[in-house]
């Protein structure tokens, strides 16, 4: 399936932002409610004989606008690969992409954060792809994480033409 966004009207120039998700997943925006902005969350739905998900891919926007950057997507990616021990840098077609690793503990629960931060001319897409710490080697894991990494591969951001 595929799922389609538009940047903010405020945001020039205006981009579209696809990617292609499995039919079952589901796609849901959510209220990041610290930065009054809109994240989209995508997990796999529960069925008769699978229950949903605890782990979810999230995209969160990160607009620029018609501010003009310093530097250049690619040059930001490389620029913040410093921050994060371990990361790599991927380029594609227009996109530059930064992936690396956090732990974090939410609810005392101890967790292990996958992110990949998408360098664009007008922005940054921070997706992040969240599991329990322990729990990587796990198929099911492996599976949704595997899931994870082919919906961020099929994101493109193409102008807005209305």
């Amino acid at each position: 399936m595929e799922y389609k966004f538009v940047t903010p009207e405020g945001y020039k120039p205006q981009k579209i932002i696809s990617f292609e998700y499995p039919s079952n997943w589901k796609v849901e925006w959510e209220d990041e409610e610290t930065r009054g902005t809109k994240t989209i969350a995508i997990w796999r739905k529960g069925s008769l004989f699978r229950k949903e998900s605890k782990m979810t891919l999230r995209i969160d926007p990160l607009w620029i606008g018609g501010r003009k950057k310093k530097f250049s997507p690619g040059e930001e990616a490389i620029k913040h690969r410093k921050d994060h021990e371990g990361s790599v840098y991927l380029q594609r077609d227009n996109l530059h992409i930064l992936q690396y690793f956090k732990g974090n503990e939410e609810r005392g629960i101890n967790l292990k954060i996958s992110y990949w931060d998408v360098h664009h001319e007008n922005g940054i897409l921070v997706c992040s792809f969240t599991m329990r710490k322990g729990e990587e080697d796990l198929e099911t894991t492996k599976e949704e994480f595997s899931i994870a990494e082919k919906i961020i591969s099929t994101i493109r951001i193409t102008d807005a033409i209305f």
